[in-house]
Parts: C-alpha cells; sequence; structure tokens
C-alpha cells in the first residue's frame, strides 16, 4: 500500500523584495525554536483506493530574523499504528516574527482506514530550520493530534 505526503504552503511568499538586500544569516544557537499550532484535517478527495488528506497548520516565527524551513520527519500515527512516515524537503523562507498555513498532503488507502477505525490522528516529528546558515540546525519537535475526518468528500 502506498502512503505518499507532500507540504505545500499558504499565503505570500517571503524573502527580499525587488531591490532590497538579503539578509544576514544568523546562527541557530542564537534562534528560539518556531512554533506549530492549530492542526486541521479534512478529505480533500477520494481517489481510487486512496483518501487525500490535508493536515493544515500554522507555523510561527517568533525570532527577530527570517528562518528557512528546509525539511520535516515524522510520522502519522491513527489509533496507535503508525501509518505514514512524513519526509518532507524544501526552502521556504519564514519572516521575522510572523506565521504562516502550511498543509500536509496524506494520502492514506482507504481500506487501512476502515481497518484501523480511529477516531484521532497524530502527527509527530521534527522540523529543521536556520537562520540562512544552511545547516537545518533549529530543530523544533511537534505533535499534533486531531480529529480524523469522515470519508465522504465535503
Amino acid at each position: 500500500m502506498a502512503i505518499a505526503i507532500a507540504l505545500s504552503m499558504m499565503g505570500a511568499g517571503c524573502g527580499a523584495a525587488p531591490g532590497e538586500e538579503e539578509t544576514t544569516p544568523v546562527a541557530s544557537s542564537a534562534l528560539r525554536p518556531l512554533e506549530i499550532a492549530r492542526p486541521e484535517a479534512q478529505l480533500r478527495a477520494i481517489e481510487g483506493e486512496q483518501a487525500i488528506f490535508d493536515i493544515r497548520v500554522i507555523v510561527t516565527n517568533p525570532n527577530e530574523a527570517e528562518v528557512v524551513l528546509r525539511r520535516a520527519t515524522g510520522e502519522l500515527v491513527l489509533d496507535g499504528n503508525r501509518v505514514a512516515s512524513l519526509e518532507i524537503e524544501g526552502e521556504e523562507p519564514l519572516e521575522a516574527d510572523s506565521e504562516r498555513a502550511f498543509v500536509f498532503d496524506v494520502s492514506v488507502p482507504v481500506a487501512m482506514l476502515a481497518t484501523v477505525r480511529a477516531d484521532q490522528y497524530v502527527a509527530r516529528g521534527t522540523l529543521y530550520a536556520d537562520g540562512g546558515t544552511g545547516d537545518g540546525a533549529l530543530q523544533t519537535p511537534f505533535e499534533l493530534t486531531g480529529d480524523v475526518p469522515a470519508l465522504t468528500a465535503q
């Protein structure tokens, strides 16, 4: 059974505007961890044997410097059963003192959801970012819990 995870961004783009200079990198040791909150899952579609869910979260940068999100790793758990690995790579800037919506697209076999019959999901892992150094050394662990959406399209 194939399980796919992807990440997409919502909201305005970040980074230097035309005519502005890029900021100086900041050592990850000088940065506070990011905050990840307000998980919300919705069934986006059922495509053949796969149920595709969007898990929307808000990532807040409490620092006075821009950070760059590098990757996220983790797992999706239903009723104590690990049903998917989270492996996301990318390079997404997050402005100083700002928040941004991120969406994990999760594809899970419908048969697995029917077997597990979970009411709650847990997504846990680590978000890796940095202050422009490229090392991803700012690690923010996360554990998000939410309701599993019904298997009927909305």
